[in-house]
């Protein structure tokens, strides 16, 4: 909720239809968008007031031409279903929450935040006003509790939590959408009206300080410990950066002339067993084999995926000793290994 967590550590990132994941735990939603490019990244700016130093920001770069029915861009965090089960949703007590969030946008006026239980399929929406350009702002937006369907105690979605900043007109019609219903599809924004973000080139809009919790009124931000907050969300992301251009941290075997397996232990449990990210190019990995380094002819794969461990093979086109332990090299300063 701080943005003190950054794995991926990206300067900027720029999507188009789909969005993108720049920051642990959170998600730039796109939908259906024609031409639309933002640039997302965590920039050291936040309220004066507030005892932290990042926020989220997104900003358009290329923007829509015309906010079409159907299309959106919004900010996305989700709370696994697990860490739902103090709501009581499903019951008739369920319980009330707060969300809490500081907000800086470029544009004034009225945005919603919405939030969709996949259990039961049920969605709430509620809006709030963006007053001053340029200038951060503290909202709290009460939620009752969902009486309907109870939040499955797993690791699938709980609750998506979601702020709109510009949607399509399909979504915001109703005249119910501040209470808990079945989902529909023209209530899923109730009470959002400003869309000209997707339409401006060079807006912004940033968010920092988000809170999500019980009672019916906003507590001070709970700052986690820096460990604490790592540890939760490498449960969704952990990535391996390199430190220099020639980083030899990791032992593997080699199981043929060709393929180096190596064991890949995560620091905490992961929610689901992970893929495998990597920079996308063959020569940024190497094998060091009987003290010759030699070019990986195909990036990292996944050979066998768990929440606890993954075994990871690299390739090299030959000269592996079957049986023997050979070096593993990230042999270019923007090699890495991530899994999510």
């Amino acid at each position: 909720g701080a943005f003190n967590i950054w794995q991926k550590g990206f300067t900027s990132t720029t999507t188009g239809s789909g969005g993108g994941k720049p920051i642990d735990r959170w998600r730039n939603g796109q939908s259906n968008v024609a031409q639309l490019s933002t640039e997302t990244s965590r920039v050291a700016d936040s309220p004066a007031t507030f005892p932290g130093s990042y926020s989220f920001k997104i900003q358009v770069k290329t923007p829509e031409d015309a906010l079409a029915a159907n299309e959106d861009m919004t900010l996305i965090t989700k709370v696994e279903g697990t860490d739902c089960q103090r709501l009581l949703y499903g019951t008739s007590g369920a319980k009330t929450t707060i969300l809490s969030f500081w907000v800086k946008s470029s544009i004034t006026g009225t945005f919603a935040v919405g939030i969709y239980q996949e259990d039961g399929n049920d969605n709430i929406s509620k809006p709030y006003t963006i007053s001053s350009a340029d200038t951060w702002e503290y909202k709290t937006i009460t939620f009752p509790g969902n009486t309907a369907a109870a939040i499955l105690d797993d690791n699938t979605t709980g609750l998506q939590i979601q702020w709109f900043i510009s949607i399509g007109s399909n979504s915001t019609g109703g005249s119910n959408g501040d209470v808990w219903h079945s989902y529909a599809a023209d209530t899923f924004a109730f009470g959002h009206v400003t869309n000209t973000h997707i339409t401006t080139d060079e807006s912004t809009f940033q968010l920092t300080g988000v809170q999500f919790e019980m009672g019916h009124a906003a507590t001070p931000y709970e700052f986690k410990s820096f460990n604490e907050a790592l540890a939760k969300c490498q449960r969704y992301y952990y990535r391996i950066d390199t430190i220099g251009s020639s980083d030899e941290r990791k032992t593997g075997f080699s199981r043929t002339t060709t393929n180096c397996w190596a064991d890949y232990t995560m620091p905490v449990t992961m929610n689901h067993a992970p893929v495998l990210e990597t920079s996308g190019t063959a020569a940024h990995y190497a094998i060091n084999i009987k003290n010759a380094t030699t070019a990986c002819n195909a990036v990292p794969t996944v050979n066998s995926s768990g929440v606890e461990g993954v075994m990871v093979q690299w390739t090299v086109a030959s000269g592996l000793t079957m049986g023997e332990a050979n070096g593993l090299r990230f042999a270019n300063a923007n090699a890495f290994l991530a899994f999510e």
